[in-house]
């Protein structure tokens, strides 16, 4: 507390202003104390904003620049190929398409065959006999029954020929996803897409227009682009006997249509191997065994 000692004798009204006086000079002091520490509280308030703030700025500078190196990093990782030229360079995409146009020609010569005897038979079932009688009707059955096996035949055959080349088409795209596989992981790539090259020779500006909206990569730049090494490798590995099984082979299309054919006039049929039944459909007999002495 603030005190003072005023001189005896005075008025009362005048000690009291002088008390008065007194106490206002001491709470003025008192104030302007206060009202410093006050600024001094601010200014290091001032301060430790600033500091935060600059010391933010330079977390969120590092943060941006972590993120520009990730996202160069993820560019760095991506490769383009070219998947229609590599199934045409790939040397085994041209042996499996020469094998199934062979089986397909072959193919379509067995049913010409078989249509041509046909053809040979009905002739036949007309000038030798009668319409109407017994035999005529027998030799009509014949000929009609040959014609479903014929149909049955052909579109058994087409159907396994047609599945024979999706066979032989997922082959290739398996040796192609591992040929792949390998030149990214020897590059460092973790991601790659596909790229189609518009073609000039479009008929007409429909065409052309339905290319360029199908396109998937705009722009790349070569360095990226794998498509040679990818072909180096199917065709090294396809060389080496290392590119898989392919699909079968014209032989089995050939003895398939030699088992449904039928046999000649006069030739008769061979028994399978094995002691399996005959064409006749009776058992073979056995021959005695000879009785030990």
């Amino acid at each position: 507390m603030f005190s003072f000692t005023l001189p005896g004798g005075l008025p009362a009204s005048t000690q009291r202003r002088f008390e008065y006086d007194a106490r206002r000079r001491a709470g003025a002091a008192a104030w302007t104390g206060v009202d410093r520490r006050v600024r001094a509280l601010g200014e290091v308030s001032n301060y430790k904003v600033r500091y935060s703030m600059r010391a933010g700025g330079w977390i969120m500078v590092v943060a941006a620049g972590l993120a520009l190196a990730a996202r160069a990093e993820a560019q760095s990782s991506v490769g383009v190929v070219d998947i229609a030229r590599i199934f045409e360079q790939y040397e085994r995409t041209g042996y499996l398409e020469e094998e199934f146009l062979a089986k397909k020609k072959f193919l379509s010569d067995e049913a010409e065959k078989r249509r041509a005897q046909i053809e040979s038979s009905r002739k036949a079932l007309q000038d030798a006999y009668k319409p109407g009688t017994p035999d005529f009707q027998q030799k009509s059955d014949e000929v009609r029954e040959a014609e479903v096996r014929f149909e049955v035949w052909s579109r058994r055959e087409e159907d396994g020929l047609l599945n024979s080349h999706k066979e032989s088409l997922l082959h290739i795209y398996n040796d192609v996803r591992e040929s792949v596989k390998k030149v990214a992981q020897q590059r460092g790539v973790q991601l790659v897409v596909t790229y189609d090259m518009l073609t000039q020779d479009a008929p007409d500006s429909k065409t052309m227009r339905q290319q360029i909206l199908l396109q998937k990569v705009i722009y790349w730049d070569p360095t990226i682009d794998l498509t040679d090494d990818v072909v180096k490798i199917l065709n090294d590995d396809f060389r080496k006997g290392q590119g898989g099984a392919g699909g079968a082979t014209a032989k089995p299309a050939k003895d398939a249509a030699a088992k449904d054919s039928p046999p000649k006039d006069g030739a008769k049929p061979q028994p399978p191997a094995g002691g399996q039944k005959p064409a006749s459909g009776k058992p073979e007999p056995k021959k005695p065994e000879p009785k030990q002495p």
